[in-house]
């Protein structure tokens, strides 16, 4: 079907079963829901002229596996392709901008290529992206939001760039091949649930930076083994590092405020 609306209002095609190919022409504007549970679309092809895609306006297009570039400066409304489960790649342009949960369970993407002028990663933009190996994160982003990759079960490593500022709660949740991360010394707080259940991480230090630890941040973290504070921490939350059973050394500043239940009980902590 080819569409030469500018605007698609909204929910005009929702559960259209008979949609299969998409080509939009002229269209600037994809109205909220303006396709939603469309479960046999298969391919979309976007115009020039597009300057948004409305709040899930492809959710739940289970069938959708190809999109055409998308235009530098669209915006991406919140959950936008959210469990699109067959889309394998995502190129974004520069100028484009995604809202929460913009590719949440979209289980078989595996590339993805970022806008090299993004600031913001939203909340849980990539949530539960299980074929999701490796992303390259540009060094324009300062912010990742709340649970922006938990869930990412096959992320092994990943590179923060030294602007970012705020590392969102459960931001890696349950990211559980996780092997390697590098925070950069512009975090100050690791905050709850951020690194939990992160199986894979045996050994982490810790940048110099970071000041507070909060609830949960490395909790079920099982194989890790030892982790090395800087001399910035000042706090450390309980259960911070909760259901942790092999962490067997903890080094952490003289001065740090922390809990009885903060460590698992058999840690050894070392003082710096």
């Amino acid at each position: 079907m080819t569409i030469t609306d500018v605007t698609i209002p909204y929910a005009s095609y929702k559960e259209a079963n008979d949609l299969s190919k998409l080509v939009l022409e002229k269209t600037e504007t994809i109205g909220e829901a303006a396709f939603e549970y469309c479960h046999n679309l298969s391919s979309v092809v976007f115009p020039k002229t597009l300057k948004s895609i409305g709040t899930a306006a492809f959710q739940s297009c289970t069938d959708l596996n190809k999109l055409s570039y998308l235009p530098g400066g669209v915006v991406i409304g919140n959950n936008a392709f959210k469990n699109c489960q067959k889309i394998t790649e995502v190129y974004l342009e520069d100028g484009i901008k995604m809202g929460k949960g913009a590719f949440y369970d979209c289980r078989s993407l595996a590339k993805v290529r970022l806008p090299q002028d993004l600031t913001s990663i939203s909340d849980y933009t990539f949530a539960s992206c299980l074929n999701l190996a490796e992303i390259d994160i540009p060094d324009s982003v300062t912010e990742i939001g709340e649970g922006a990759f938990s869930r990412c079960s096959l992320l092994s490593t990943i590179q923060l760039p030294g602007s970012l500022t705020k590392l969102g709660a459960y931001a890696f949740d349950g990211c559980i091949s996780l092997e390697q991360i590098t925070i950069p010394t512009t975090v100050h707080t690791i905050e709850s649930g951020t690194f939990r259940d992160c199986s894979a991480l045996v050994n982490l230090a810790v940048p110099g930076g970071v000041t507070t630890l909060q609830r949960g941040a490395f909790s079920g973290c099982s194989r890790l083994e030892k982790i090395v504070f800087p001399p910035t921490l000042k706090t450390i939350e309980p259960e911070a590092i909760f259901n942790c059973p092999n962490l067997k050394q903890v080094a952490i500043p003289q001065a740090a405020k922390m809990y009885v239940d903060s460590f698992p009980i058999r840690t050894q902590i070392q003082y710096i």
